[in-house]
């Protein structure tokens, strides 16, 4: 398709939740033998199972996809599961990658991957999307494109040293951005909202430099705007994210707390959808372009 000598960015927001059956047939966690009053017991499991459940939606085994917003500036397009409910979101986005790009069948396929996913938390996605597509009955899922698949980078991450990671917010890099503050919705965080995640990360990617300049100009010329609602708080399980720690209960007693370029292409959309009030505009900064 192109004679771009690295894999091709695809810009990505997506949101999930469990499988209606996420609970049946997981192993039961062991108690701590410190913990002898029922009562005690009851809270650790039930903080074990809140914890549990709300990684169980970003696993491919007990998880699934619910949307997708995803841009590939390279081909200039734009995929919006929303656009179309024909098919599963988790077929209708490999059909859309597969049509440009050939991923390899074998599941530790060596050498350069066709394209490289940028987005909040990336990796899950390609996972949910290769197994949630075969749980829907698609055939010839290319498993290098979910397993193993390493081509996937979080700009937030990218901008900050693991230490620092509980200590530096989005806010400040949104902030602070070259060429001025990045706009988000109040209250925003991600995996909310697909398509906002998908134009903040873009615009991370681009004023930082995460992604060749060339690429940010072409994602520029497609001028996307998003329009959605106001966003409510909503807190990620320490789980769901690998680098954090969680602090275990305390022990026993009596006052312990617990603690595109392409329109005939399936799933091409010219612009977002905008059909909610406006809370998300990019800002152009005056040096974006030469």
């Amino acid at each position: 398709m192109s004679e771009y000598p690295n894999p091709a960015p695809i810009i990505v927001g997506y949101t999930v939740s469990k499988l209606p059956n996420w609970q049946e047939n997981l192993q039961q966690p062991d108690v701590p033998k410190s913990y002898t009053k029922q009562d005690t017991i009851d809270k650790w499991l039930s903080n074990y199972w809140e914890a549990v459940g709300d990684a169980a939606a970003f696993c491919k085994m007990t998880g699934r996809l619910d949307s997708i917003f995803a841009v590939d500036p390279l081909a200039k397009r734009v995929f919006d599961s929303s656009a179309d409910e024909s098919a599963s979101v988790e077929v209708a986005f490999v059909k859309w990658l597969t049509q440009l790009y050939d991923f390899g069948s074998y599941a530790r396929a060596g050498g350069q991957r066709p394209v490289c996913i940028y987005g909040f938390n990336p990796k899950p996605l390609l996972r949910l999307a290769g197994l949630g597509a075969i749980r829907h009955g698609a055939e010839n899922i290319p498993v290098g494109l979910w397993y193993m698949n390493e081509e996937c980078l979080d700009p937030k991450e990218m901008l900050l040293e693991t230490e620092m990671k509980k200590v530096v917010p989005l806010e400040k890099i949104l902030a602070e951005a070259p060429g001025g503050a990045i706009d988000c919705p109040s209250g925003y965080t991600p995996h909310v909202s697909a398509a906002v995640d998908a134009i903040l990360a873009a615009e991370i990617c681009g004023r930082y430099q995460l992604i060749d300049s060339d690429m940010f100009q072409l994602l520029e010329s497609l001028d996307l705007q998003i329009n959605a609602p106001e966003l409510a708080p909503v807190e990620e399980s320490d789980l769901a994210q690998p680098d954090d720690e969680k602090e275990a209960p305390a022990a026993d007693s009596d006052d312990s707390e617990y603690d595109d370029d392409e329109p005939e292409l399936e799933g091409v959309v010219a612009m977002p959808r905008a059909e909610a009030k406006a809370a998300v505009k990019r800002k152009k900064k005056s040096t974006s372009k030469k």
